[in-house]
């Protein structure tokens, strides 16, 4: 019965191991993501030459690429202090 139980708490642990691995690489992919998405921002701000656009919505989506290519660059630096 002891043997039982032994190999049931071993079989747990070896459970909990790999979720703590698996956890980790999902971690690792979620900064990567964010890091990914500052950079998408970051090249589609700006509106090709030949799309005709209102200056102000030229500026408007402009502005709103650069501010979430900073927010998904802030996320990512802030997940890395924390993990």
């Amino acid at each position: 019965a002891l043997c039982i139980e032994w190999a049931k708490a071993h079989a747990h642990a070896a459970h909990w191991s790999e979720e703590v691995q698996l956890l980790q690489e999902e971690m690792q992919c979620t900064k990567q993501f964010l890091k990914y998405k500052a950079k998408w921002w970051e090249q589609h701000g700006e509106l090709p030459s030949d799309v005709s656009v209102d200056s102000s919505i030229r500026e408007g989506i402009s502005a709103y690429a650069d501010q979430q290519a900073t927010l998904q660059c802030k996320l990512s630096n802030h997940f890395s202090s924390l993990w």
